[in-house]
């Protein structure tokens, strides 16, 4: 899939890529000692306003081949401005973030992990940031109703 999180984020939606990205856990298993650590900042979205465009659409369709071949998505936003809050700008708006760290996943150090011990791992990453967010969102100002989507 070409789509990136970045052309995905907006107020109501919360979302992440994590089943997209694997190789960084591909590369914490061969080469680090380090422990994979869900990490979840809430309030993100609400400090730019991302202009999105409809599935399929003509600009859609430019952003995601201009990703395939620079790895970049292009994407049009608006914050505030510099010396005023109510006026348009690239400063980002004043809301608050927060964010949580969940408890360490140890990691053992294979040279040549399979892909079923790295997709093991990754569906355990998956499960911890699913509960991070669960565990916080009501206190971050989100309905107990609302999701992490995982696309």
């Amino acid at each position: 899939m070409l789509d990136c999180e970045q052309l995905k984020c907006f107020g109501v939606q919360h979302s992440s890529d994590a089943p997209l990205c694997s190789s960084w856990l591909k590369q914490s298993i061969t080469d680090s000692k380090a422990d994979l650590v869900p990490v979840y900042t809430f309030g993100e979205n609400d400090i730019y306003r991302l202009i999105q465009f409809p599935e399929g659409s003509f600009v859609r369709r430019l952003q995601l081949g201009f990703k395939q071949l620079t790895g970049l998505a292009p994407s049009l936003f608006s914050g505030r401005g510099l010396f005023s809050s109510t006026s348009w700008g690239i400063q980002p708006m004043a809301a608050p973030l927060t964010v949580v760290v969940g408890k360490p996943i140890p990691v053992p150090l294979r040279p040549r992990p399979t892909e079923d011990e790295v997709n093991s791992f990754h569906a355990l990453y998956v499960e911890a940031l699913k509960e991070l967010f669960d565990a916080h969102k009501e206190s971050c100002g989100l309905p107990a109703s609302q999701q992490l989507l995982i696309t």
